[in-house]
C-alpha cells in the first residue's frame, strides 16, 4: 500500500512538472530575475521577519536555478506535491477511514494557481508547507499535555520562520482540541492569542506597514499592490476540510464497489472544472507573450525577438522590444517602419517606476549606446527590486 501511494505522489510530480513546463515554462524563466541572495545574507533583515525567515532565503537562493531549463517547473511541482502529502497526512490523521483525495490536492491547487502570477512571493508556499508540517507534528502527540505545550511553543517559533501563516495553524489546531472535545482544550486558543500578540507587536514596532501583512497572506504578495482573491483560498480550505473531517470522522460509509468508483470519478470531475476554470482565469495569459519575448531578448536571440514580436503589434512594451531587435540588428532605421509603430512610446515607454520597465528601459538605452542612462535605470532596477537588488541589473552595473 505504500509502495502504491509513493508512485502514485511521483507519478503527480511528473505530471505536474511536465504541465508547467508545457504550459508556462517561460513564466519560471521570467521569475529567474528574482532578487540575489548575498553569501552573508542569513536569516536576518525586516522583509524576511514579513515573509518567513526560512521561506525567504530558500526560494531567493533557488531562485536563479529558476532560470534552468526544467528547473523551476521541477521545484514548484515538488513544493504542491508536498503540500498534497502533508494535506493528507493531517485529514488521515483526523478520520482515517474517509478517502478523498480530491481534498488533498485541494490546497495545491490553489496554490498553483498564485505561482502563475510574478506578484505572488513564492515563499509563502514554503511556509504554508512549513505550517502543515507543524501541524501534522502536533496531531500526531498522543499525550494531551505535552501536545498542548508542543502547540504553545511552535506557534511563535512558526510565526518567526513562516510568517503569519503562523495564525492559520493555531486556528486549525484550535479546531483540532475543540472539535474533538479534548479535556481543557480551550487552553489551545492560546496560540491564537500569541500571534494576535506578536502581530501587533511588529506592527508598533514598524516590521509590517498594516495588519493584513501580519495576520493574512498579503505578506505573501508583492508590497503595494493590491492581491486577488484566489491569494486567500489556500488558506479558507483547510480548516474547512480539518473541520469537515472532524465531524465526519466517526460516520460509517459504504465499501461496495460501486460507491468507491463513482466517488472517484466525481472527483476527478471536480478537479478538473476546478483547474481548467482557474488555469484560464488565473493563469496571466496576458503576460506570457511578454515573458516569452524577454527571455529571447536576455539571450540576444534577435531573430526570434524580430519574429515573436512582429506578429504581435498591439502592445508598446512588444514594440520597445521589436524595435531593441532590430536597432541591436543594425535594422532600425531600414525596416522600424515595416511594422506598426504607434508612436514614440514603441521606441521608450514611460517610466513607471517599476523593476520590469526600468530593466527594459535599461536595455533599450544600453543597445543604442546610451550608457549613463542605461546605468541610470539599471540602479533604478537594482533599488527597486523587493530584497537585496536584481541580479541582471547587477551585471549592467558591473
Amino acid at each position: 500500500m505504500k509502495l502504491k501511494l509513493t508512485l502514485c505522489w511521483i507519478f503527480l510530480f511528473i505530471v505536474l512538472a511536465a504541465f508547467l513546463e508545457w504550459a508556462r515554462a517561460y513564466h519560471f524563466f521570467f521569475c529567474g530575475t528574482v532578487p540575489v541572495v548575498p553569501v552573508n545574507a542569513g536569516l536576518s533583515g525586516r522583509e524576511s521577519i514579513v515573509a518567513g525567515r526560512i521561506g525567504f532565503v530558500v526560494i531567493r537562493m533557488a531562485g536563479s536555478i529558476f532560470a534552468v531549463p526544467l528547473a523551476g517547473p521541477a521545484i514548484v511541482a515538488g513544493l504542491l506535491t508536498a503540500t498534497g502529502i502533508f494535506t493528507r497526512a493531517i485529514l488521515k490523521r483526523i478520520a482515517p477511514g474517509i478517502v478523498c483525495p480530491a481534498c488533498y490536492l485541494l490546497p495545491g491547487v490553489f496554490l498553483l494557481f498564485l505561482h502563475f502570477n510574478f506578484n505572488y512571493l513564492a515563499q509563502g508556499t514554503v511556509a504554508y508547507i512549513l505550517m502543515l508540517i507543524a501541524l501534522w507534528g502536533t496531531c500526531v502527540i498522543e499525550h494531551e499535555g505535552i501536545r498542548l505545550i508542543t502547540g504553545l511553543v511552535v506557534t511563535p517559533v512558526l510565526f518567526w520562520l513562516a510568517g503569519p501563516v503562523a495564525l492559520l495553524y493555531a486556528v486549525c489546531w484550535s479546531m483540532y482540541e475543540l472539535l474533538n472535545r479534548t479535556p481543557r482544550g480551550w487552553l489551545s486558543l492560546l496560540a491564537c492569542v500569541e500571534v494576535v500578540c506578536i502581530g501587533i507587536a511588529f506592527f508598533y514596532r514598524g516590521f509590517v506597514g498594516n495588519y493584513c501583512l501580519a495576520f493574512l497572506p498579503d505578506s505573501y504578495y508583492q508590497p503595494g499592490i493590491d492581491p486577488k482573491p484566489v491569494l486567500y483560498f489556500a488558506w479558507l480550505c483547510l480548516p474547512l476540510l480539518c473541520c469537515g473531517a472532524l465531524l465526519l470522522r466517526k460516520r460509517q460509509f459504504p465499501s461496495g464497489r460501486i460507491q468507491p468508483v463513482g466517488s472517484g470519478l466525481l472527483q476527478v470531475a471536480v478537479l478538473a472544472v476546478l483547474l481548467y476554470t482557474g488555469y484560464h482565469r488565473y493563469g496571466d495569459g496576458r503576460s506570457y507573450n511578454l515573458k516569452t519575448i524577454d527571455y529571447y531578448a536576455r539571450r540576444e536571440q534577435w531573430d526570434k525577438v524580430i519574429e515573436y514580436a512582429g506578429k504581435l503589434e498591439d502592445n508598446y512594451l512588444y514594440l520597445c522590444y521589436l524595435n531593441v531587435a532590430l536597432a541591436a540588428r543594425g535594422e532600425l532605421a531600414e525596416r522600424m517602419f515595416h511594422y506598426n509603430q504607434a508612436n514614440v512610446s514603441g521606441l521608450a515607454v514611460a517610466w513607471n517606476k517599476s523593476v520590469h520597465v526600468s530593466m527594459l528601459l535599461s536595455n533599450i538605452a544600453f543597445v543604442m549606446g546610451y550608457t549613463t542612462t542605461a546605468q541610470n535605470m539599471a540602479f533604478e532596477a537594482y533599488v527597486s527590486a523587493l530584497g537585496e537588488g536584481n541580479p541582471r541589473m547587477l551585471k549592467r552595473l558591473v
